[in-house]
C-alpha cells in the first residue's frame, strides 16, 4: 500500500477522534530506525508489511497512552495493548470508510496537482495556516475573481491548449490518446501573469472563517472541544488537506445554489420578510468573530 491508504485506514478507525494526529503517527514511524521509511509524510511512498505492523504497534501504544488505562495482564503489557487495539478498534471499524477524496471524488482532480497545492502551504501545515490562506485578512483588498472567471477557460485554452488541467498554480498536460503504460507529463509551474488569483485558496473566502473552521473540524475533530477552539496548530497531512478542500468546495457550491434559489424566488414570487432577514443574518454570521478559548 501507499501511505495515503494507511492514513485512510486510521481515519476509518477514528484515531483522530482520540486526539492523535496522523502527523504524530508518521513521526513515530519515521523515528523508528528499524522502519527504513524513505520520508516522513510523503503520501505516495510505499508502505511494506513490516512497516505496516510497526505503524500499528506504535499507534496502539499511543492509544493506550491517551487512555491512561492501568494494565494487569499475565500475557505482557505490549501484547495486551496490541491485541486490545486490534480487537476493539481496528477489526471493528476498519472498512467503514470516512471521507470522499479516495472514493466518490477520486477522479475530480489530478492528485499530483492537488499535492502541489498542498506543498505550497507546507508539508505538513497547520489548520491555522489553512485558515489564513483561505480567508481575506483585515485591510486586504480581495482580488476580483468574477471578472476573471468568465474568461478563464478560454484564456487557458488559447495560451496552453485544450488538454490542460490547472490546479494550484500548476499545469498537468493530459494526452488525448494515452499509450498503454505511459504516464501523463509532470505538472509544470504556472506563468503567474496568466492566472494570478484563481488558483489560490482565497477563492474560499466567501465562506467566512466560521464555515471554514467547521470544515476543518469535520476532518480534524481535535481542534474543537466542547464547542470551543482548543488548538489551531493541528498539523494536517495531505489526505486531511484534500478532505478539507472538498468539504469547503461543497460548502461553496451549497452557498451559491442557495443564493440562486433565492434570486429565482425574487423574480417568481414576492419574497417574504423572514427570507430576506435570514439571508442578511447568514451573511453577517459569516464575518462574525469565532469564539476562542482563553
Amino acid at each position: 500500500m501507499i501511505r495515503m491508504f494507511l492514513w485512510q485506514m486510521y481515519l476509518d478507525v477514528e484515531i483522530t477522534n482520540l486526539g492523535i494526529s496522523l502527523v504524530e503517527i508518521d513521526k513515530l514511524l519515521d523515528e523508528n530506525p528499524a522502519s527504513y521509511v524513505e520520508s516522513c509524510h510523503h503520501p505516495f511512498e510505499h508502505i511494506y508489511f513490516f512497516q505496516f505492523i510497526q505503524s500499528l504497534m506504535g499507534t496502539a501504544l499511543l492509544v493506550h497512552y491517551k487512555s491512561r488505562e492501568e494494565v494487569h495482564s499475565s500475557e505482557g503489557l505490549t501484547s495486551y495493548i496490541f491485541q486490545k487495539f486490534l480487537l476493539e478498534r481496528l477489526f471493528v471499524k476498519a472498512g467503514c470508510h470516512r471521507g470522499r477524496c479516495l472514493f466518490e471524488f477520486k477522479d475530480v482532480l489530478p492528485i499530483k496537482n492537488v499535492y502541489a497545492l498542498y506543498l505550497r502551504l507546507g508539508e505538513p501545515h497547520t489548520a491555522r495556516q489553512f485558515l489564513n490562506v483561505a480567508c481575506t485578512k483585515k485591510g486586504e483588498e480581495p482580488p476580483c475573481y468574477r471578472a476573471w472567471s468568465g474568461n478563464k477557460e478560454s484564456l487557458i485554452a488559447n495560451f496552453l491548449g485544450n488538454n490542460v488541467n490547472a490546479v494550484g498554480h500548476n499545469f498537468l498536460y493530459i494526452p488525448e490518446k494515452e499509450v498503454v503504460g505511459e504516464q501523463p507529463e509532470e505538472y509544470l509551474n504556472e506563468i503567474e501573469e496568466i492566472d494570478p488569483y484563481f488558483q489560490d485558496l482565497s477563492t474560499l473566502r466567501i465562506l467566512g472563517p466560521k464555515i471554514i473552521v467547521q470544515c476543518l473540524y469535520t476532518v480534524c475533530p481535535a481542534i474543537i472541544q466542547n464547542n470551543l477552539i482548543c488548538t489551531m496548530d493541528y498539523s494536517m497531512t495531505f489526505l486531511e488537506f484534500y478532505e478539507v478542500l472538498i468539504c469547503c468546495a461543497l460548502s461553496v457550491l451549497a452557498k451559491i445554489r442557495k443564493k440562486k434559489i433565492f434570486i429565482k424566488k425574487l423574480f417568481t414570487e414576492e419574497p417574504k420578510a423572514e427570507d430576506i432577514a435570514d439571508l442578511d443574518t447568514s451573511s453577517r454570521k459569516g464575518s462574525a468573530k469565532l469564539k476562542r478559548k482563553k
